[in-house]
């Protein structure tokens, strides 16, 4: 059988079978990313009175990655929180990974799903991705023959790995599910139970070599005679593996689309009155339609409608003809897989009525999961030979601007941005690029635009468009800052117990656990001497357990823009965040990383971090909104607890941190850096929001990346020279 989920799927959205618009447009380089998902949930092996893991709890702790050679770009916790609208990448080869359930050793009911795909990117392109996660436990099951019931009773047929076991009583008929650790690959069954004959116990043993993920093992238990002279008795375990068997895919479905045909919605379309043609969109969608709502101010005197709204799936007969007469039509079509489609068309006899000015017609669909997207188009109705586009932020940065007009008239010969510092007088004059024309004579709708480069930062500029001998009216946008962080070479440091990342008289913007660490009469981060890119020092994160009498903790060696707040018996509470009002694309620094074998683990780390396996470092930077929290007066745009019953840690696509999160960069640190002098390594920012100025910068290293739960090795992180570059 087959479930359809009304939320989005294990990446960006599912791919409609109905196609998408062929008209959109992506900056250069970039293009957009439609990953089909499913989870393949249920196992033939289990009954559902088994599972407690709900299809909504499975969707809510899927955990998306996407990743290229450089690392994380994208990370989803909760397929509802994926965007509806797809994702915008870089041109390039990236692979997306999910995971959902509960990853236990063993369980009877916890189950762990995984999924991986490659898939590239290229510029302008629509890239469709089909995901698939798939169950990652080895399932064993028990069988018994009815010869067993005559020979033994009170039996139990036990399995167990490594790091955990499961036991079947009697005639079991569940499945167990195992989770197999990292260079452990058998499982070790016992048989025992008590002889009908002489009350003596039975005890049989043997091992599944080279169990897999996603198979099942049924172990199938009969008994005979053998020696009757003897009177003995001996029982048979077959071992029967198979590759897992789903029964159920969970599909998981986008909202509705909303395409223009042959136009892109999303621009603002020009012309003078009476000179419209027809336009017509396309609502798209997975499943039916409920409603499909179209709004404007203009519908009363246009429609002759008592009111501003209409919905075309509810509407009666007579207003379905009525605005038919005014110039609205549209057609549903439900198909026979359960997909629906509406074309919406505006005639020109509804157009040409629009008098000059703005005219807008918002478009509202709703599906039968009760997903919705909205539109709007928007008409300017105008006799002027161009129209300017205000300048938006995300197409404004530090030494770099976009700029659109749209010519408005037919024959326009000469067109050009003209712009120049506000109080300059010289006007620079700067041909443009049709985006959707050839040109040689400028023709009405032509949409331009020009990319401005070398531009000084935080600094007004003013332009116009010109198109023959009509300017548009003046203009303005202003380049952003180009910030760098305090003491980022490491030079700055005082104190000795605990030592202090920042000189005298300077003010303090990096921390670290060093507070912690001080009580047991340790600094973890400390500077240094040995590995240097300028100047004379760097700053080694040293990870280690730092004890006194016996009596201690992991504390891995770490750095933070921000301040360390208190010390909770042997936790701590950490203020990270500074003020930042800047937008860099990415970070640079200095580093050698340096792992040990993980050697100190809390029962609490999650699953990914394995005693004698390597450590690994991580930084992280995050911009950030102005929300903020308070801990004892002092305010921070994130609170980090590490205490077990308390912690607090930070998760960019958490409830808490996911929507003041405006970009986001990791590097983590596998294995060691080659050679012995610092190397330069590079993160790029994922922006998220490009309509906002930051107000925070969270910026952490650690040698540690389990350090929040105490787990780690001795491994040292040395790094120097972190730089910002716009």
């Amino acid at each position: 059988m087959k479930k359809v989920l009304s939320i989005l799927g294990v990446g960006v959205i599912a791919a409609l079978t109905l196609g998408s618009c062929a008209d959109d447009v992506l900056p250069v380089g970039e293009g957009r990313v439609l990953i089909s998902a499913k989870v393949n949930s249920d196992v033939k092996a289990a009954t559902r009175s088994d599972i407690q893991q709900t299809e909504e709890e499975l969707s809510e702790k899927c955990i998306i990655w996407i990743s290229n050679s450089k690392g994380l770009v994208r990370r989803y916790q909760g397929l509802q929180n994926v965007p509806t609208d797809g994702i915008t990448l870089l041109s390039d080869h990236y692979i997306v990974e999910g995971w959902t359930g509960d990853s236990v050793s063993a369980s009877w009911d916890k189950r762990w799903f995984k999924g991986r795909t490659e898939f590239e990117v290229t510029a302008g392109n629509l890239t469709r991705v089909d995901l698939t996660c798939k169950i990652a436990n080895t399932l064993v099951t028990v069988a018994y023959d009815e010869s067993v019931d005559d020979v033994l009773e009170n039996y139990t047929l036990s399995v167990d790995h490594s790091r955990g076991g499961l036991t079947f009583e009697g005639r079991e008929d569940r499945t167990g599910y195992f989770m197999m650790p990292t260079g452990d690959s058998e499982l070790k069954w016992k048989l025992q139970g008590t002889l009908k004959s002489d009350g003596s116990v039975y005890i049989r043993e043997g091992v599944i070599s080279d169990a897999r993920q996603a198979y099942k093992y049924a172990l199938k238990i009969s008994c005979g005679t053998n020696n009757e002279e003897f009177g003995g008795v001996y029982f048979t375990v077959d071992v029967d593996p198979s590759e897992v068997v789903h029964e159920s895919e969970f599909v998981i479905v986008a909202a509705p689309v909303i395409e223009g045909y042959g136009f892109d919605p999303s621009q603002t379309i020009l012309g003078e009155e009476g000179t419209f043609g027809r336009r017509s969109v396309f609502v798209k969608s997975a499943v039916g339609l409920k409603s499909v709502i179209l709004e404007s101010s203009d519908f009363p005197e246009l429609l002759d409608l008592g009111g501003a709204d209409i919905d075309l799936m509810k509407m009666s007969l007579s207003v379905a003809n009525q605005i038919a007469e005014n110039g609205i039509s549209h057609e549903y079509m439900p198909a026979e897989d359960g997909s629906s489609m509406m074309k919406i068309s505006f005639e020109k006899e509804y157009l040409n009525r629009m008098k000059n000015g703005m005219h807008e017609i918002k478009i509202s669909a709703t599906d039968a999961n009760g997903k919705t997207s909205t539109m709007s188009l928007t008409w300017n109705v105008s006799d002027a030979a161009a129209v300017a586009e205000a300048t938006t932020l995300d197409e404004v940065w530090s030494r770099t601007a976009t700029l659109h007009a749209t010519v408005s008239k037919d024959g326009v010969e000469h067109a050009a941005f003209a712009y120049r510092k506000q109080g300059d007088s010289e006007w620079t004059e700067v041909e443009p690029v049709a985006e959707n024309a050839s040109r040689a004579v400028f023709a009405k709708g032509t949409r331009v635009k020009v990319d401005l480069s070398d531009l000084q930062p935080a600094t007004t500029y003013e332009w116009q468009f010109v198109a023959d001998d009509f300017r548009t009216d003046l203009r303005t946008f202003t380049t952003g800052a180009e910030l760098q962080l305090p003491n980022s070479s490491f030079e700055g440091w005082q104190g000795t117990s605990p030592l202090l990342i920042y000189a005298q008289g300077e003010s303090m913007f990096w921390d670290s656990g060093n507070h912690g660490s001080a009580t047991l009469k340790k600094n973890v981060t400390v500077s240094t001497n040995s590995m240097v890119h300028s100047g004379n020092l760097a700053i080694s994160l040293e990870s280690q357990k730092v004890a006194m009498f016996g009596i201690g903790k992991f504390a891995a060696g770490n750095v933070f823009a921000g301040k360390y707040l208190k010390t909770d018996g042997t936790d701590g509470v950490l203020g990270w965040g500074r003020a930042f009002a800047a937008r860099p694309k990415q970070l640079k620094v200095w580093a050698h990383y340096t792992p040990a074998a993980i050697n100190e683990r809390e029962n609490d780390a999650p699953a990914e971090y394995v005693k004698g396996e390597p450590d690994r470092g991580i930084i992280y930077m995050a911009l950030m909104d102005d929300y903020t929290q308070t801990f004892e007066g002092e305010k921070f745009p994130v609170i980090v607890k590490t205490k077990a019953a308390e912690r607090a840690l930070f998760d960019v696509d958490s409830d808490k941190y996911r929507d003041h999160v405006i970009a986001y960069g990791q590097h983590i640190f596998e294995g060691a850096t080659p050679g012995s002098q610092l190397v330069e390594v590079t993160i790029d920012l994922d922006y998220r929001r490009t309509d906002i100025i930051p107000s925070y910068i969270v910026l952490t290293a650690s040698a540690s990346k389990g350090g929040d739960y105490f787990t780690g090795g001795d491994s040292r992180l040395v790094l120097d020279d972190i730089e910002l570059v716009y």
